[in-house]
């Protein structure tokens, strides 16, 4: 019987939590790989009203066009949605082990923020595109 309704999907919000790093797979396409802070507060049953904080880090790869604007305009500390598949990739250790690294591939992204955080970026890109 097949599973129609099935589905690998991961919506994250939150901020980078580490240096956005770039390189390019054997293939040439361009990747880039960060870590994204997500926040969670909730109150603990007896916890006297006081909020508990819950900080989680997931690991982030993204490729292609993606990664080059992400290369260009993500830093850490900036906020960004993430949309995405979770994906398990299989790696061999130095010392013969196997261990399974799980990651969210993006699909799509949005920054977050006030407009005026991203207008001084956006006039940059500008005055690099103009021919004169």
């Amino acid at each position: 019987m097949t599973d129609v309704y099935s589905a690998n999907l991961v919506m994250l919000v939150g901020h980078i939590a580490s240096d956005v790093e770039t390189g390019n797979a054997k293939s040439g396409a361009l990747f880039v790989r960060f870590q994204l802070g997500t926040n969670e507060l909730f109150f603990k049953r007896g916890g006297e009203g006081k909020p508990t904080k819950n900080v989680e880090f997931h690991p982030i790869v993204g490729w292609g066009k993606m990664a080059g604007q992400i290369k260009k305009w993500g830093s850490k500390g900036k906020s960004i949605i993430v949309i995405g598949k979770l994906r398990h990739k299989k790696m061999e250790q130095t010392d013969g082990t196997s261990r399974i690294n799980s990651f969210v591939e993006i699909q799509s992204f949005t920054w977050q923020g006030k407009k005026k955080d991203f207008e001084e970026e956006f006039v940059d890109e500008e005055e690099n595109t103009d021919p004169i």
